[in-house]
């Protein structure tokens, strides 16, 4: 299999592929061996540390430390501050520190003036990771994976400048410019620390004694995978004066929940908070009911129902008691109740539904072995479908049959121009109907999900299908991988069957919406291309991946591997669409509405 479109790398695509290699394993010389039993004990801790327990709350500090924040942010935090101030969204979520520049946002009010520092020096060390989340708050998902198992990692830096906006500088949200850019902006980034760092990993011992990386010799057995002699290394932060609400259009109110504007008959205000044309909701800073109403608690204004009027006088929500200068008019009847959304359609044979809302997305603290898909972000999907399984050959020979799809070289595998046959493709072998299809191309799995009035489903939409809101590692829990869960290798290719398996055959392993084969059997296509720059400049509602690229995104891993990490809920793989193997098959997805 290839990773990339230059074939003269297939031999180190095969091995980062099938040995299942991390960032991490080009310094396994300079770590310390770790037993089954503490790798196992590492991943209860990590998963204790997802579910937001052991770890303290409100560590946020206004002057961060940002040398393990990933290269985007930093380049982010450079290139806004040439325009203006720049504005994040700074805040603790269970036991991560989320630092995020909100790059559709800027505040005008004041620019940065470049200022010389002391040059002072601080060295940062982590034994494990309990040192990585007390000692590096902000990166420590990409920290984690580049320290891999059984080693220490150190940062060091030296402040050279700053940029920094004039002292007394107050921003209020009113001043923000991006509307719905800035909404949950937090603070302003007040001074820009720069200067020379340097981060590496190597034994336990040689970190704890004080070995430093600026400058380190290759004597010194560290391993320094990171540095830079201009860069951000920390940040000074002033909480922002109010809370930004976008400014929506005439009838139009801000929605929090879907972070977006809707139409103002579909949004409905909290007690102490009102409807401004424009605005959305608003807090009431003095909240006041006209007379005949009076204020409850979490309930907002109510009617009086105990006020009672003099003979000669009636009760009149809003007014109050009146004179009866005429008859009563009838009671008006009620308005009828709203009508409820219609339910969304209901799905072809044998999809399940996954509800709208947001999830977290990419490498969560207990994911261990992270690479590209490090860059853990919150993301909001519209409601869909997506099959409870794989397509089998059985589906894909009926769409074949009615000359939907093509059932060209489904018996080989490997790229054009250098396929060879391919023992285990599973079209037109006896007794495998019910298998997954595999051996296709993206194009062939794309030209299946069309002819079924479906797609492909992006990205996004796969992970919150395989992992739900929960956090979860794998998409049965956090149980470590077993043939119990996954069609995968446990010393045996295919838990022993030296193949794929019928599709839906562990439902033990469903995912929380019911899809099975989530993880293992085949990888599955998704619509994405790959950018691996992605994720950080990914938008926050129904994400669609690249607007173009040479490479595919694919997900769920396969029956041929073994390695626990393979199997993460996170994990994401890339291939050229062109390229077809066993271990390559697909499924499919539709919109709820």
């Amino acid at each position: 299999m290839l990773r990339t479109s230059s074939l003269g790398i297939v031999a180190v695509a095969l091995l980062s592929t099938f040995a299942g290699c991390t960032p991490a394993k080009v310094a396994q010389g300079l770590c310390d061996a770790m037993s089954e039993e503490a790798i196992a004990e590492q991943e209860q801790w990590r998963a204790k540390f997802a579910s937001g327990q052991g770890c303290r709350e409100n560590r946020l500090t206004e002057e961060p430390d940002v040398v393990g924040w990933d290269q985007v942010s930093k380049q982010n935090l450079l290139t806004l501050a040439q325009e203006g101030l720049v504005v994040v969204r700074y805040q603790q979520k269970r036991c991560l520190t989320e630092l995020r520049v909100l790059t559709n946002c800027i505040s005008r009010k004041a620019s940065y003036k470049e200022t010389p520092t002391s040059g002072s020096r601080k060295r940062i060390a982590a034994l494990n990771d309990h040192d990585l989340y007390a000692n590096f708050p902000v990166g420590v998902g990409d920290l984690q994976a580049k320290m891999g198992l059984g080693c220490g990692l150190v940062a060091e830096f030296e402040l050279k400048h700053a940029r920094m906006m004039p002292i007394g500088t107050v921003v209020k949200a009113e001043e923000l410019e991006g509307n719905e850019g800035c909404a949950g902006a937090t603070h302003v980034v007040s001074t820009i620390y720069s200067g020379s760092f340097a981060i590496g990993r190597g034994s336990r011992s040689v970190i704890g004694a004080g070995v430093g990386v600026l400058g380190v010799s290759s004597s010194q057995k560290m391993d320094v995978f990171e540095s830079s002699t201009d860069a951000p290394v920390r940040l000074t932060l002033l909480p922002i004066k109010g809370e930004f609400v976008p400014a929506c259009g005439k009838g139009l109110g801000w929605d929090e929940a879907r972070r977006a504007c809707v139409a103002a008959e579909d949004t409905s205000c909290r007690p102490g908070l009102h409807f401004e044309p424009g605005q959305g909701c608003v807090p009431d800073e003095h909240p006041r009911c006209d007379r005949g109403f009076h204020l409850e608690p979490g309930q907002g204004c109510v009617p009086d129902v105990s006020e009672k009027c003099s003979a000669g006088f009636h009760l009149v929500a809003g007014q109050g008691c009146v004179p009866d200068m005429a008859p009563r008019p009838a009671a008006v009847a009620p308005a009828a109740p709203r009508p409820e959304p219609p339910a969304p359609p209901p799905p072809a044979e044998d999809m399940v539904l996954v509800p709208a809302g947001d999830f977290w997305m990419g490498c969560a603290p207990q994911d261990w072995g992270c690479g590209d898909d490090n860059m853990r972000h919150q993301v909001y999907l519209d409601a869909f479908y997506i099959d409870r399984t794989e397509v089998t050959v059985a589906q894909y020979r009926s769409c074949v049959n009615a000359r939907g799809c093509t059932a060209d070289h489904l018996t080989e595998w490997g790229l054009p121009g250098s396929l060879k046959p391919g023992e285990e493709c599973n079209w037109n072998k006896s007794g495998r109907d019910s298998h997954p299809i595999n051996c296709v191309d993206w194009s062939q799995a794309e030209a299946y999900c069309r002819f079924a009035g479906k797609r492909l489903p992006t990205e996004a939409e796969w992970e919150k299908a395989a992992r739900g809101t929960d956090g979860r590692i794998y998409p049965w829990g956090s149980a470590a991988p077993s043939c119990h869960y996954a069609v995968m290798d446990d010393g045996g290719h295919g838990c022993g069957r030296d193949s794929t398996s019928p599709v839906g055959s562990k439902p033990a392993g469903a995912s929380p919406y019911g899809a099975l084969d989530m993880a293992g059997n085949v990888w599955e296509w998704t619509a994405d291309w790959y950018g691996k720059a992605y994720y950080a400049a990914s938008p926050e509602r129904n994400p669609t991946g690249p607007s173009g690229g040479s490479l595919r995104v694919l997900r769920g891993r396969s029956w041929d591997l073994h390695h626990a990490m393979n199997f993460r809920a996170s994990k994401r793989d890339w291939f050229v669409p062109e390229d077809r193997s066993r271990a390559q098959g697909f499924r499919c997805a539709r919109p709820a509405g």
